[in-house]
Protein backbone atom coordinates (compact mmCIF):
# COMPACT_ATOMS: atom_id res chain seq x y z
CA UNK A 1 0.00 0.00 0.00
CA UNK A 2 1.49 3.32 -0.83
CA UNK A 3 1.27 6.04 2.22
CA UNK A 4 3.55 8.19 0.72
CA UNK A 5 2.77 11.99 0.89
CA UNK A 6 2.68 14.08 -2.09
CA UNK A 7 1.64 18.08 -1.61
CA UNK A 8 -0.26 19.26 -4.98
CA UNK A 9 1.89 22.68 -5.27
CA UNK A 10 -1.20 23.97 -8.35
CA UNK A 11 -3.48 23.89 -5.78
CA UNK A 12 -4.13 24.23 -1.78
CA UNK A 13 -4.65 20.31 -1.64
CA UNK A 14 -2.16 17.57 -0.78
CA UNK A 15 -2.38 13.80 -1.49
CA UNK A 16 -2.04 11.29 1.25
CA UNK A 17 -2.49 7.10 0.19
CA UNK A 18 -4.67 8.43 -3.05
CA UNK A 19 -7.08 10.63 -0.94
CA UNK A 20 -7.17 14.47 -1.42
CA UNK A 21 -7.51 16.76 1.45
CA UNK A 22 -8.32 20.48 1.02
CA UNK A 23 -5.95 22.86 3.03
CA UNK A 24 -7.90 25.52 5.27
CA UNK A 25 -7.51 28.42 3.44
CA UNK A 26 -6.25 30.13 7.24
CA UNK A 27 -4.56 27.08 8.37
CA UNK A 28 -0.91 27.14 8.50
CA UNK A 29 1.31 24.33 6.32
CA UNK A 30 1.89 21.91 9.95
CA UNK A 31 -2.13 22.59 10.66
CA UNK A 32 -3.20 21.21 6.97
CA UNK A 33 -1.60 18.17 7.15
CA UNK A 34 -2.76 14.95 8.66
CA UNK A 35 -0.34 14.06 11.70
CA UNK A 36 0.08 10.75 9.74
CA UNK A 37 -0.89 9.06 6.46
CA UNK A 38 -3.82 7.44 6.53
CA UNK A 39 -3.53 3.52 5.91
CA UNK A 40 -7.33 2.74 5.74
CA UNK A 41 -10.44 3.84 4.07
CA UNK A 42 -12.67 5.95 6.56
CA UNK A 43 -16.14 4.80 6.57
CA UNK A 44 -18.70 7.95 6.64
CA UNK A 45 -21.15 7.16 9.92
CA UNK A 46 -23.40 9.01 12.34
CA UNK A 47 -22.59 6.90 15.64
CA UNK A 48 -23.15 7.97 19.29
CA UNK A 49 -20.40 6.66 21.19
CA UNK A 50 -18.48 7.70 24.66
CA UNK A 51 -15.01 9.27 25.19
CA UNK A 52 -12.87 10.28 27.64
CA UNK A 53 -9.21 11.43 28.20
CA UNK A 54 -6.78 8.84 29.89
CA UNK A 55 -7.92 9.63 33.78
CA UNK A 56 -10.61 12.18 33.05
CA UNK A 57 -14.36 11.51 33.15
CA UNK A 58 -16.59 10.28 29.82
CA UNK A 59 -18.85 12.52 28.02
CA UNK A 60 -20.90 11.28 24.62
CA UNK A 61 -19.40 12.63 21.42
CA UNK A 62 -20.30 11.55 17.82
CA UNK A 63 -18.20 9.39 15.34
CA UNK A 64 -18.30 10.92 12.01
CA UNK A 65 -16.60 8.11 10.17
CA UNK A 66 -14.38 4.54 11.09
CA UNK A 67 -11.57 2.54 9.72
CA UNK A 68 -9.37 -0.26 10.80
CA UNK A 69 -6.73 2.39 12.18
CA UNK A 70 -8.58 5.22 13.69
CA UNK A 71 -11.89 7.85 13.67
CA UNK A 72 -13.01 11.22 13.51
CA UNK A 73 -15.15 12.44 16.13
CA UNK A 74 -17.26 15.52 16.90
CA UNK A 75 -16.64 16.93 20.65
CA UNK A 76 -16.86 19.56 23.09
CA UNK A 77 -13.71 18.20 24.94
CA UNK A 78 -10.74 20.17 24.24
CA UNK A 79 -7.82 18.04 23.11
CA UNK A 80 -4.40 18.58 21.07
CA UNK A 81 -2.78 16.73 19.27
CA UNK A 82 -1.02 13.86 21.00
CA UNK A 83 -3.48 13.94 23.84
CA UNK A 84 -4.54 9.91 24.45
CA UNK A 85 -8.10 9.17 25.17
CA UNK A 86 -10.36 6.16 25.22
CA UNK A 87 -13.62 5.55 22.96
CA UNK A 88 -16.52 3.39 23.68
CA UNK A 89 -17.91 2.33 20.70
CA UNK A 90 -21.76 0.36 21.41
CA UNK A 91 -21.01 -3.48 22.07
CA UNK A 92 -16.50 -2.74 22.17
CA UNK A 93 -15.02 -2.34 25.29
CA UNK A 94 -12.66 1.23 25.25
CA UNK A 95 -10.29 1.11 22.78
CA UNK A 96 -7.41 3.30 23.72
CA UNK A 97 -6.49 6.19 21.12
CA UNK A 98 -4.41 9.47 20.73
CA UNK A 99 -5.36 12.82 19.05
CA UNK A 100 -4.03 13.23 15.28
CA UNK A 101 -5.34 16.88 14.38
CA UNK A 102 -8.12 18.95 15.55
CA UNK A 103 -9.96 21.56 13.85
CA UNK A 104 -12.32 22.70 15.86
CA UNK A 105 -15.32 20.62 17.61
CA UNK A 106 -13.52 17.92 15.04
CA UNK A 107 -11.24 15.62 16.07
CA UNK A 108 -9.18 12.91 14.71
CA UNK A 109 -7.58 10.20 15.90
CA UNK A 110 -5.81 6.86 15.48
CA UNK A 111 -6.32 3.97 17.37
CA UNK A 112 -3.36 2.27 19.54
CA UNK A 113 -4.20 -1.11 18.19
CA UNK A 114 -6.32 -1.55 14.93
CA UNK A 115 -9.52 -2.59 15.02
CA UNK A 116 -10.40 -6.05 13.06
CA UNK A 117 -11.83 -5.47 9.57
CA UNK A 118 -14.84 -6.84 10.59
CA UNK A 119 -15.50 -5.41 13.32
CA UNK A 120 -15.51 -2.11 11.52
CA UNK A 121 -17.43 -3.54 8.87
CA UNK A 122 -20.31 -4.49 11.50
CA UNK A 123 -19.87 -1.33 13.57
CA UNK A 124 -20.75 0.75 10.59
CA UNK A 125 -23.82 -2.02 9.03
CA UNK A 126 -25.28 -1.24 12.91
CA UNK A 127 -24.90 2.41 12.44
CA UNK A 128 -25.88 2.57 8.70
CA UNK A 129 -29.56 0.37 10.15
CA UNK A 130 -30.06 3.10 12.68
Amino acid sequence: MDISFEPDRSSDAFHVAGEIFAAAATASPAQARPARPRVAPRNPIDLEAGARKAGGSGTGVRVTDLSTHGFCMETHLLLAPGTLIWLRLPSLEMRGASVAWVRGALVGCAFEAPLSPFVVDLIVARARRG
